[in-house]
């Protein structure tokens, strides 16, 4: 055994098994096997005699794993040999943990009794049967605890392994190693604050939600309950452990499917404090029976930012049912201050289609006459596809998607350097600079890099190690003579072999050596004067860091010191996030390592790469520095977009206008539906209100929204701009829900790497003194805001389900983005129906006044013709006249 072999000093006593110096492990703890009761005392009285004729002068101290409040036979029978015994539960609410107390009590007393006793005592560890996950997670706990080891899941795994195969999918029916890892990571923060474990803080957990639906039934969905259990605070003492909120299982239960929704909200309110373990089950009604879907425990002294945002990774579940879980799920916990508590939120008011307003019925006499025989809400087309046919009208509905791929704009700060040196080399290498000269083509360094970009393999060791090979420059002839072929030949399928030997005897530019020795990397260079710089990198890679390097123009240990102090004055974000692409891999790490010549000689880009080398962990502190650097600007974008929401919600539900509106459209469909079964309804989906422009008049000449218009302009023309009423509505219609709950996470997983660095670096030495001190400060501002930011989003989530309960739509169904797009397609529609009737009045006015002006004008000059007709019959009468006379 690997581990438990590591510290030998001599063999050990049969039955017991070394896990480090002068702590055993009983070796029946990793065995399926049942001793009978006989055979079983039998088994510890041979151990213990053989431990007191080995240790004479040394102290036992025994820890016992078990079920039940009755004193263990392992304590009885140790007793009589003097063995101090403490027994201890093996579980903690169904998981194999203890209470974040017990585990300190733990740790605190094994160390304490291994300094004690002129370092002779000694520490005895046994479970009884079931035991052993949680005997194996307070190993691992130890182990970091004492810093042996380091890194939560690679300290878990060593100990796993000294256990046969599947020995934990035998003792647990779920995998309890998120939930293990997640306390195991509180022991490692042990070092952040003066006090631990931190004062446990009462909170009220407010609700789950569940993004992505899981699959546990035919149907693709889930019926789930959720069960919360934790200390009693109104117990006496508040020390007692119960249920504290379980979901009821009545029929209507509800179930959602992945075909309807792809959210689950559900309120909770329920005050936690200390350790808390929830679960999660699915109902199967049919044979009544649950099924665990997951489980996750936790501590609120841990809860510093109010969420838990957890993806299937993060959950206790069922072995081998992560196919269950859909691409994306996450489960979001969402927690309140308990001093922050408000009384509890009155039922949302629904929009009442009882309630008289807008225009009455009366006023629709014509509306069966102008659109006979149609019909304006159906309730079987799909609501998606009208708003689809809809959002062509928006001249800006590309907008609407905005957010919905937006994704957080840094990783996560404290991601390990073995998850992401793997990705190093290529982020580098992808991002090439522009070094090849335009007008220069024939100079040295362009030359070198095309050839390693373009030329074959087998040229590889001629153009990069002798750097001696050239081609022509552009206003060199050819050495090729060209040939005319009169008719083209078929080309081959092979390359011709090549003499490289004599194509580097022929072309290769001549050699300048120093008989310097070339031990420990490649000499690059291409000026043959100056000193060759000796190349560990690969090349491409070293000349793209170069070249960054130059665009930083900051001299090496003043960028070292600026990256320790978390100096932004002196880096911005665009050079943290290039000093991350090209932080050392492992291999180049162990290249450096192993270079024996002189460190003067190390071309600029290995200099670099030493001085990052001389940081522990720099790739991590280089993540925490970008996640501090952009914090302040991601939270104010977080909270402007939530504001946004909230005041887009209060001003729908609070405009009269639109109330008077909806209440007049639903006068006009009972008015259009009169005489047939829909003719009396008392509601309309909200998606029927794309349908208004749609809905034509038999003449086809005007649509319900045009006509809806018009009546409004007529009776209550005082309603026409209700869109001011609703000025935050177009800015709330272009947020996705999803899109902010990654932010969030973002954000939150973002404190939680910075929080494992921090107490990370509390082993690193001097070196890291001055970046403890300024994370320390800007964990505490950070964690403020954070809470701060929560407590908004949760009251964000409950206003965005509002709104859809306030129109009498399911939040599952019909979620906040659907409605406010909804909206904001409607308000544009109207907007637009209501300038083109006042275009048309306008058109029609004209040209009745222009036809009123043609008929005056033909009336003046009928008027006209008819004097002169009578003024020439005049003069006629009158020349007779002069005639006579």
């Amino acid at each position: 055994m690997t581990l438990l072999s590591r510290f030998f000093y001599k063999r050990p006593p049969d039955g017991l098994l070394e896990f480090i110096d002068r702590v055993y492990v009983f070796d029946s703890c990793f065995s399926t096997e049942v001793l009978t009761e006989e055979l079983y005392q039998i088994y510890l009285h041979e151990i213990i005699n053989e431990l007191h004729e080995e240790f004479p002068d040394s102290s036992f101290l025994a820890f016992n794993f078990r079920d039940g409040e009755k004193r263990s036979q392992f304590a009885k029978i140790l007793c009589e040999y003097d063995v101090t015994v403490m027994d201890y539960p093996r579980q903690y609410e169904g998981c194999p943990l203890l209470p974040l107390a017990l585990i300190q009590h733990f740790l605190r007393v094994c160390d304490n009794w291994l300094s004690l006793g002129n370092e002779q005592n000694i520490i005895l560890v046994h479970c009884e049967r079931g035991g052993w996950p949680l005997l194996a997670f307070l190993l691992a706990s130890f182990l970091i605890f004492k810093k042996i080891n380091s890194g939560e899941r690679k300290t878990l795994q060593i100990v796993h392994r000294e256990a046969p195969k599947g020995f934990l999918q035998l003792l647990s029916p779920l995998n309890p190693l998120p939930s293990q890892l997640r306390y195991l990571q509180y022991v490692t923060r042990r070092n952040i604050t003066s006090e631990w474990p931190p004062p446990e803080r009462a909170l009220s957990l407010d609700c789950i939600i569940l993004r992505a639906i899981p699959s546990f039934d035919s149907q693709n969905g889930c019926r789930p309950i959720i069960r919360i259990f934790g200390r009693n605070l109104l117990s006496k003492g508040g020390v007692t452990t119960q249920m504290l909120f379980s979901m009821s299982k009545k029929k209507t239960l509800r179930h959602y499917c992945q075909v309807d929704c792809d959210v689950i909200k559900i309120d909770i309110q329920c005050l936690v404090q200390g350790d808390v373990v929830m679960e999660c089950v699915h109902l199967d009604l049919d044979s009544e029976r649950e099924v665990m879907m997951f489980r996750i425990m936790f501590n609120t002294a841990f809860i510093r930012s109010n969420i838990l945002m957890l993806n299937s990774d993060n959950l206790d579940i069922l072995w081998n049912s992560k196919e269950r879980y859909p691409k994306g799920f996450r489960a979001e916990v969402l927690f309140g201050d308990v001093e922050n508590i408000s009384s509890p939120r009155a039922p949302t008011v629904i929009l009442n289609g009882e309630e008289k307003g807008g225009l009455p019925i009366e006023a629709f006499s014509r509306v069966q006459e102008l659109f006979n025989g149609v019909e304006w809400v159906d309730g079987n087309d799909d609501a998606a596809l009208w708003l689809l046919k809809q959002l062509s009208i928006m001249s800006d509905a590309k907008d609407f998607s905005k957010f919905q791929n937006k994704t957080s704009l840094y990783s996560s700060p404290g991601d390990s350097e073995e998850e992401n040196n793997a990705s190093s080399t290529a982020d580098s290498t992808d991002e090439t600079f522009d070094i090849v000269s335009k007008t220069s083509m024939d100079s040295a360094k362009p030359l070198i890099l095309d050839a390693v970009d373009s030329i074959p393999s087998s040229f590889d060791q001629v153009m990069v190690e002798s750097r001696q090979s050239s081609f022509p420059s552009e206003g060199t002839q050819s050495p090729f003579p060209s040939h005319s072929h009169p008719q083209q030949q078929p080309l081959s399928p092979t390359a011709p072999e090549i003499d490289i030997s004599e194509l580097e005897t022929l072309f290769s530019a001549a050699s300048v050596t120093d008989g310097a020795s070339n031990k420990g990397g490649i000499r690059r260079g291409p000026n043959i004067n100056k000193p060759e710089k000796v190349q560990l990198v690969d090349l491409r890679r070293a000349y793209n860091c170069e070249i960054m390097l130059s665009k930083i123009k900051i001299p090496l240990p003043e960028m070292i010191n600026a990256v320790l102090a978390l100096d932004s004055s002196t880096l911005d974000i665009d050079q943290v996030e290039n000093l991350i692409k090209f932080c050392p891999t492992k291999d180049e790490m162990e290249i450096l390592k192993n270079y024996t010549g002189e460190k003067e000689k190390l071309g600029r880009c290995e200099q670099f790469f030493s001085e990052l080398m001389k940081v522990p962990r720099v790739e991590s502190k280089l993540r925490v520095f970008a996640f501090k650097i952009t914090f302040s600007s991601q939270v104010t974008d977080l909270k402007n977009n939530l504001n946004t929401i909230n005041n887009a919600t209060r001003e729908v539900k609070e405009s009269g206008k639109l109330r008077q509106i909806m209440q007049t459209i639903l006068t006009l469909g009972n008015a259009l539906n009169q005489g047939t079964a829909r003719g009396s309804a008392i509601g309309f989906k909200l998606d029927s209100l794309l349908k208004l422009s749609d809905t034509r008049a038999r003449n086809n000449k005007m649509t319900l929204m045009h006509y809806l218009c018009k009546l409004l302009a007529e009776k209550m023309p005082e309603l026409l701009d209700f869109d001011k009423d609703l000025m935050h509505l177009e800015g709330a219609s272009k947020i996705q829900l999803k899109a902010l709950a990654e932010e969030m996470q973002a954000v939150s997983k973002g404190l939680e790497k910075v929080e494992l660095e921090l107490a990370a670096s509390e082993s690193d030495g001097s070196i890291s003194l001055g970046f403890q001190t300024v994370l320390k400060g800007f964990l505490e501002t950070a964690e403020a805001e954070v809470r701060s930011l929560i407590s908004l989003y949760s009251e964000v989530g409950r206003n965005a389900d509002s709104l859809s309960q306030y129109f009498g739509e399911d939040p599952a169904r019909c979620p906040f983005e659907q409605v406010t797009q909804i909206l904001a397609v409607f308000v544009k529609m109207f907007n637009k129906s209501r300038d083109e009737n006042v275009k048309l009045a306008d058109a029609e006015k004209k040209k009745q006044e222009k036809e009123a002006m043609k008929e005056r004008s033909m009336a003046l000059a009928s008027a006209k013709k008819d004097q002169e007709k009578h003024s020439s019959i005049s003069e006629a009468i009158l020349g007779k006249t002069k005639i006579k006379e």
